[in-house]
């Protein structure tokens, strides 16, 4: 019998861009992509403020309207197949404290009780107040046992296939929960954020989404975020996931998290090294909105240490693809593609003549004239100057620059 049989694949439409599951209940956004509601809700819940899968700003617009033809069409689909299950059950019925209790003493027992694990990801995927009993329950701290539970090879190396399920089914529990301060301190430790690295590099693309939403809530001070950036695999795996280049909501999820990671100057070194300039310069070409206006800015945050600056100086790529960008996407892209630029003249040993081959055909020239036309920030406006002066040997007095059309 073939595996689809068993296991019927729903259309891609089915499935949700954040959890990659199928949608139970599914809602539509003001960008016009829909969602799984429970999956949007705890997006929203962290403090995002743009769409997942798009990047566009929501600007505090974060109605959600019921995309009711949708959901009639999977709750069909699921009939046809025979895997109606609990699917569409209704969700507001409480879990109970003793059967919580319950599934974490099974769990406890045996950290690889993926039957357990499964039964409590669906509850806490629920609804907001079961996720908040199941914390109440202690369930970070079972979890947090689940991914520090030895595994029956060195330490150092992954687990088999097999062992990576229950490390994902915890994973996806903890990506359901609302953070708090003592879940924070219970997984930022080595083993706990190894076995989210082997997730991030190893996992199912589902499994991968809960690894980068667990990093999110935890990545919220300096010190969690260089304990984050400091264990081996969570940095290369993030890269990894925007190398593939393949799902988009997957791909921005990770910038997003490289973000938040990359904040330490330490942890920008270790981006660098990892190929972090290389993957964002590849994916930079064919983005446009807020998709460029992230990779920008972090390309900018990793030029803040001399490995994220060399690598785009040494990337062949680099640079056409940046300048391409200016005036072509949003203000906030520009200013950041100017600072990259800037960052990278000022510490190239290149010659201007080296420098002037480089963005030869690019318009770079007539685009950092136009800037200093417009309204553009002191701090831009320095930059325009400088690079002008670097390159072109173009030396301008800010104080004698043309002030910006009434127009612009």
């Amino acid at each position: 019998m073939d595996q689809t049989d068993l296991h019927p694949v729903p259309p891609p439409e089915f499935i949700c861009p954040i959890s990659l599951e199928l949608m139970r209940d599914p809602v539509t956004a003001c960008t016009g992509v829909t969602y799984d509601r429970s999956s949007i809700n705890k997006w929203l819940e962290r403090g995002q403020d743009c769409c997942p899968a798009t990047m566009q700003p929501l600007h505090q617009n974060h109605s959600l309207v019921p995309n009711n033809a949708l959901r009639s069409l999977i709750h069909q689909w699921c009939e046809s197949h025979s895997t109606t299950s609990d699917l569409f059950r209704s969700s507001t019925s409480p879990i109970d404290r003793p059967h919580i209790l319950l599934l974490l003493d099974r769990i406890q027992r045996d950290p690889a009780n993926v039957d357990a694990l499964s039964k409590l990801k669906s509850k806490a995927r629920e609804s907001t107040k079961n996720s908040r009993a199941i914390v109440d329950a202690g369930a970070v701290t079972v979890l947090s046992g689940v991914l520090s539970a030895p595994y029956p090879q060195d330490a150092r190396d992954p687990p088999d296939k097999a062992w990576l399920q229950p490390i994902e089914e915890a994973i996806a529990i903890l990506a359901y929960l609302p953070a708090s301060y003592n879940s924070r301190r219970a997984l930022i430790s080595p083993k706990p954020l190894r076995s989210i690295s082997w997730i991030l590099c190893m996992g199912s693309p589902p499994g991968m989404m809960s690894a980068i939403a667990v990093l999110d809530g935890l990545a919220s001070d300096k010190g969690a975020q260089i304990a984050i950036g400091s264990m081996a695999g969570v940095i290369d795996g993030l890269v990894a996931i925007l190398r593939r280049n393949g799902n988009q909501v997957l791909v921005n999820s990770s910038l997003r998290a490289l973000l938040g990671i990359c904040l330490p100057l330490r942890n920008r070194a270790r981006a660098a090294r990892a190929g972090a300039v290389a993957a964002l310069v590849e994916l930079l070409p064919d983005t446009s909105g807020g998709v460029a206006e992230h990779i920008l800015i972090v390309l900018e945050l990793l030029c803040g240490c001399a490995e994220g600056r060399a690598a785009v100086d040494d990337h062949a790529l680099a640079i056409p693809a940046i300048v391409k960008k200016i005036l072509r996407v949003s203000d906030s892209a520009t200013a950041n593609a100017v600072g990259i630029l800037w960052a990278v003249c000022r510490d190239s040993g290149r010659s201007s003549a080296a420098m002037r081959d480089r963005t030869g055909g690019l318009g770079l020239f007539g685009k950092l004239l136009l800037l200093l036309r417009r309204d553009v920030s002191p701090g831009t406006r320095h930059k325009v100057i400088d690079i002008l002066d670097k390159v072109y040997n173009a030396r301008m007095d800010l104080s004698s620059s043309p002030p910006p059309p009434a127009s612009l």
